[in-house]
């Protein structure tokens, strides 16, 4: 007869490599909601916003993560248009033209969400002020992970 032998370290190794992949994941997804759930506290000590929790945690993350994920999504969707404008238009990315490309993304961020987003989440009321300030810190998320802030710190432009 001819036995197979099974190579225990390559099944703990791949094993391992699986529970590291689902919790890093897990981390992905859960610093955002926990970020924007202690900017919400903050905010909500300002009475810039106001948040009706549902009973079940589950249904809370579901809701408040759509919340989040719409939210980026506004700011992805004004960033990329800003990027078919430059290219379209040829302008090179200078200073000035990135600091106003930001608070024109920012201004239109705030009313879209304003106006089409926010009357999706009834339990989530936040005022024009707390909107700037979440779009603000997305944004400036965004300044920081896209490196933008090089062109910032470069003397010649």
């Amino acid at each position: 007869m001819n036995k197979k032998k099974i190579d225990y370290s390559n099944l703990i190794a791949n094993l391992l490599l699986a529970g590291l992949v689902i919790v890093s994941a897990a981390v992905i997804v859960a610093i955002p909601i926990m970020i924007i759930y202690g900017l919400s506290n903050i905010l909500a000590g300002w009475n810039l916003i106001e948040i009706r929790f549902f009973d079940n945690i589950f249904i809370n993350i579901l809701y408040f993560g759509g919340l989040l994920f719409l939210s980026y999504l506004v700011g992805i969707i004004f960033n990329l248009l800003y990027q078919f404008i430059l290219k379209l238009a040829k302008m090179k990315e200078t200073k000035k033209v990135m600091f106003l490309s930001y608070m024109v993304q920012l201004l239109c961020s705030v009313i879209f969400y304003k106006n089409f987003i926010e009357p999706l989440f009834t339990r989530i009321n936040i005022s024009w002020e707390g909107t700037a300030i979440l779009f603000f810190c997305l944004y400036l998320s965004a300044f920081v992970i896209s490196e933008d802030y090089k062109i910032f710190s470069d003397k010649k432009s």
